[in-house]
């Protein structure tokens, strides 16, 4: 028994002593806890900075984006509308074209007519 009690009295001198140095070891854990919980609120604090910056950006963005639209919009509009003059333009070329070959060719053959009639006529003078 008297084991026993030496052990008793170990323990009733080592436990108070085990008990200050978790106290304290518990305390220097508390204190870096708290260091990171200041740094966390440090950290979200510029994230949300950060985010605040990326949204100005992103609205930036959208507004060029829109610009861009608008511009890539007005460039086909243009392409469309010339398309299309240039399609009736073709279209009534080739509708005047019957008409203004058939006139030339016209032109062109009555020129060739007194020509011709010039030079009968020039030859029946010299026969004559």
């Amino acid at each position: 028994m008297e084991i026993f009690e030496k052990i008793s009295r170990v323990f009733g001198l080592v436990l108070p002593i085990l008990g200050v140095i978790a106290l304290i070891i518990l305390i220097v854990l508390l204190a870096k806890i708290n260091k990171i919980v200041s740094s966390l609120d440090t950290t979200v604090g510029s994230a949300n900075q950060s985010l605040d910056l990326v949204k100005g950006y992103l609205g930036e963005f959208n507004t060029t984006v829109k610009a861009v639209n608008n511009m890539s919009m007005s460039v086909e509009s243009v392409r469309v509308t010339l398309s299309s003059l240039i399609s009736k333009a073709i279209k009534k070329w080739a509708q005047e074209y019957e008409t203004i070959r058939n006139m030339l060719t016209s032109i062109l053959e009555n020129l060739t007519k007194k020509d011709n009639e010039v030079t009968i006529v020039e030859q029946k003078k010299e026969e004559n």
